[in-house]
């Protein structure tokens, strides 16, 4: 019975040092690449899209080991890379990239220190316009045109959504080019000094998000002055 006991104890031992010698196999892996260091993500990430590019602008925080900020897009087939020299200990840094084909796209962003060392990525998201977005946009409506001897007053429809004006363009009798902007509050507008039966031009601007970082203008529109 005792050496029953005996061989039981001895079985146990050999089972629970084969266990440990296995978690061991399983974690000495990553132990043997040493312990993983990780810099501070990018922080206040805002990304502003326009006519075939973007700009993205983030915050770096006070660690100073960080060297360059990475972006990748296009599935990570597109890597830009933004060098880090601060002014400040907590300093705000941008790129505009460009080139961009009109579509959606997804922006992995992450920093590095000089070793290789990263931080954790953070994943940004924007909608790139260009001409198929802008041949979609029209001109606001004249809604009337009442002219006299030296003047006219032009009558605005209702602005569309995300415009934000107009620039009207006209010779007076003396020959100048005169250009008029109109803000899309205003509905309408009177012009001086307009030649009889003369050409008058205007093009609406548009932004297709509040913080784009450039304005779509339509095609212009042309009509004649009516006599007075």
């Amino acid at each position: 019975m005792e050496k029953l006991k005996i061989r039981f104890v001895i079985l146990l031992c050999v089972v629970i040092f084969s266990s440990c010698d296995e978690m061991n196999s399983l974690h000495q892996p990553y132990l043997d690449e040493g312990e993983i260091t990780y810099r501070a993500k990018p922080d206040s990430i805002a990304v502003s899209s326009g006519n075939e590019r973007v700009k993205i602008q983030w915050i770096l925080s006070i660690d100073s080991k960080i060297t360059k900020t990475v972006i990748e897009y296009n599935n990570r087939e597109t890597v830009i890379e933004v060098g880090i020299k601060r002014t400040n200990p907590v300093d705000t840094f941008d790129v505009i990239i460009d080139k961009l084909a009109e579509g959606d796209y997804k922006f992995e962003i992450r920093n590095e220190d000089d070793r290789g060392n990263s931080s954790l990525v953070v994943n940004e998201f924007a909608s790139i316009y260009g001409e198929a977005y802008r041949s979609g946009l029209t001109a606001r409506i004249v809604k009337k045109l009442v002219a006299t001897a030296d003047s006219a007053t032009i009558y605005w429809g209702r602005p569309k959504e995300g415009e934000t004006g107009l620039e009207l363009e006209y010779q007076n009798t003396n020959q100048k080019k005169v250009v008029v902007y109109v803000p899309k509050e205003i509905s309408e507008t009177v012009i001086y000094g307009q030649q009889s039966q003369g050409e008058l031009k205007y093009r609406s601007f548009y932004l297709p998000q509040k913080n784009a970082i450039d304005t779509f203008a339509t095609d212009t529109v042309t009509f004649v002055i009516p006599e007075s």
